[in-house]
């Protein structure tokens, strides 16, 4: 089966004929085993060319296959010196292999790495596992600027507005632009493991669940939205909880709230903020949610959101008039 009969598929379970399938991924099936192949594992991962998360559970749930056989493009990291002067495109090869990692260990049942990329993970495994890695924290606070774009005057809104987190069933403070950058041991270019990312939005709950946001402002529903948070619930887990050698900075610091995560976490929550989604993320909602739920380690939730004009007006000239 082909990339034309297997959109088709997907097409027919969505009920939506523009659903399309990224060009730049390749897509073969037979008997009910889907192959994949990522041409551009470096990539942002919210692109539709590199958001293999996305897609995997978006065609399992529409019951597209069976099976998934999983490659990649590889790209050259010295083994004697896997984690250290890393270029940017290393560093990003090195959080697509964090991500696969972590994929193919929830989903081991259904989602299996070809044999032509088997060895590329071992060595990650190997090497990454065994190194020290620390986080970086805020240097100065998050500030508000009018011309950042929609998404940062929403991040900034549920920041400062309780009455916009009400309404979505979000009962406590949040802050926002949490830096993630991974390095080796200490804090310097050099020892920089994986790209500096920023979580939208993140909060502590009463029961003291760290739970993250990913935001996405209405009409922005690409499929990247679940690599996004995956990612990033999943490596500040790993970063609380002092998983695989993950060590949290744990000095003051009270740019965007940083102290808060130094204190004792329960559990993990990852919660995509929206006011509408892919539809075929949304027509396969709840599956989706229940295969990401599978393995009770991080709560995963959407939340939708909705700011009628004179609100947003409101609010914005709010926060105007505060910076």
């Amino acid at each position: 089966m082909d990339r034309d009969e297997i959109v088709n598929l997907l097409r027919i379970s969505a009920k939506n004929n523009n659903v399309r399938l990224p060009r730049d991924i390749d897509f073969s099936m037979t008997y009910n085993v889907l192959k994949i192949h990522v041409n551009r594992p470096t990539e942002n991962m919210q692109e539709n060319s590199a958001a293999f998360e996305g897609w995997c559970l978006v065609l399992k749930a529409h019951n597209v296959c069976d099976k998934i056989i999983f490659s990649f493009k590889r790209v050259f990291i010295d083994e004697n010196n896997y984690c250290n002067n890393l270029t940017s495109t290393q560093q990003h090869y090195i959080r697509f292999l964090y991500r696969l990692n972590k994929f193919q260990q929830q989903f081991n049942s259904w989602f299996e790495i070809s044999s032509i990329n088997t060895g590329d993970l071992q060595v990650f495994r190997d090497k990454f596992i065994n190194t020290i890695k620390i986080n970086n924290i805020p240097l100065r606070p998050s500030t508000f600027n009018v011309n950042h774009g929609l998404e940062h005057i929403l991040e900034k809104m549920f920041v400062n507005y309780s009455e916009l987190r009400e309404s979505c069933g979000i009962n406590y403070s949040l802050n926002d632009q949490l830096p993630v950058g991974i390095f080796k041991e200490s804090i310097s270019e050099v020892n920089k493991i994986i790209n500096t990312g920023f979580v939208d939005l993140w909060g502590i709950s009463d029961d003291n669940s760290l739970c993250i946001y990913e935001l996405k402002i209405q009409g922005n529903i690409m499929i990247g939205i679940i690599s996004e948070l995956y990612f990033y619930a999943n490596i500040l887990r790993d970063l609380v909880l002092g998983n695989d050698n993950f060590t949290l900075i744990r000095v003051p610091c009270d740019h965007r709230n940083y102290n808060a995560l130094t204190y004792p976490i329960n559990s993990i929550c990852g919660c995509f903020l929206v006011s509408d989604l892919h539809p075929a993320i949304e027509s396969k909602r709840d599956e989706i949610l229940n295969m990401l739920n599978e393995n009770m380690e991080i709560k995963y939730e959407i939340l939708y959101y909705n700011i009628e004009e004179e609100n947003y007006n409101r609010m914005l000239n709010g926060l105007l008039n505060r910076d």
